[in-house]
Parts: C-alpha cells; structure tokens; sequence
C-alpha cells in the first residue's frame, strides 16, 4: 500500500480547503478510514468527548444502488482514536450542519450521516 508523503497530504488539503468534500477528505486522512466507512458514519458513531470513531456501518455503491450494511468482518466493526484536533474540527463541523438543518426546518438526528455526499449533475 502507497501512503500519501506529507508534502502531498499538505497539497490535498490546501487543494480541498474550500471543496464541499473537505469534510470527507480531512476526516479521511485523520483517521485512515475507508470510502466506505466514512461514507457510512452517523453521528451516534462520532463520541467526540472519548475522541473515536465507531465503524458500525458502511456504504457500498453496486450497479448505481447505494446500500447500508454491516462491516464484512468482526476486525472492520471497531473503533478509531481522533485526534483532538480532528474532535474540534467534526464538532464545529457538526455546529455548521445542525444551523442548516435548522434552516431547512429540520433536525440533525443522531442516525442522520455524518459525511453525506451529493449527487453529481451531469
């Protein structure tokens, strides 16, 4: 397996700083997560107070149809240290989505994603 240098770690992020996956990208590489797994968080699975990630869930896309399941193995089911830098960033980041929601008349909801991703246009 090929990890990014820090130089490139540093360019991706200056690169997606004001990207709308920057949440997606950051999240990533402060956790080492996969596509998957971070595409399946919810937010019952962030504790940002014990700083860890619990994997639960995950998002698989085949054949167009996006589908939730179960991580495939007992070792893919676990939790994940975050940086406190990465607690403060996904708390703030939580302060953001929970204001949007509120302004859609809604409310962020412990199932809803942590890392929702939108459709692209074509």
């Amino acid at each position: 397996m090929r990890t990014l240098t820090p130089g490139e770690v540093e360019a991706l992020l200056d690169v997606g700083g004001d990207s709308y996956h920057y949440p997606v990208i950051y999240t990533a590489l402060s956790t080492g997560l996969r596509q998957a797994e971070l595409l399946g968080l919810r937010w019952r699975d962030v504790d940002l107070d014990m700083l860890s990630i619990s994997v639960s869930q995950v998002l698989y896309k085949r054949r167009g149809v996006c589908q939730f399941k179960e991580p495939k193995t007992t070792h893919s089911r676990c939790r994940v240290a975050m940086t406190p830098k990465l607690a403060l960033f996904l708390s703030e980041y939580r302060a953001e989505r929970e204001w949007l929601y509120q302004q859609l008349g809604k409310h962020l909801a412990l199932d809803d994603l942590v890392l929702p991703v939108r459709k692209r246009s074509r």
